[in-house]
């Protein structure tokens, strides 16, 4: 189960450009924030997969360029993860809500 805090804290990680890909700590950060974005794909409503998936590859983009291939990798696998979870269980509202304010910080369109 993923904390609250957690996804917050890892949008602030990821938006330090000062950190490097070699900083152990967040490797850890990157794979919680991609099984939360995966999470909220799965709890978004169908018709706002579209922009919430547009969302989640700009968010692989900048990690990316940010931090390099290993990251975006780990962070691609987190989705994967995310998105394999069944909903039961989730508090769909306040994980989408969550995420949403990530993405509101890294200047996504789509936000909804």
């Amino acid at each position: 189960m993923i904390r609250n805090p957690l996804v917050l804290f890892c949008c602030g990680v990821l938006l330090a450009t000062s950190v490097t890909a070699h900083d152990e700590n967040l490797v850890p950060r990157v794979r919680q924030l991609g099984i939360a974005v995966g999470k909220a794909y799965v709890c978004a409503p169908v018709e706002d997969r579209s922009y919430a998936r547009a969302d989640f590859e700009e968010m692989f983009d900048r990690i990316l360029e940010t931090d390099g291939h290993e990251l975006a990798f780990v962070f691609a696998v987190g989705i994967g993860y995310g998105a394999a979870s069944d909903k039961t269980g989730l508090d769909c509202a306040k994980l989408i809500e969550r995420v949403n304010a990530v993405k509101s910080k890294m200047g996504l369109g789509g936000v909804k």
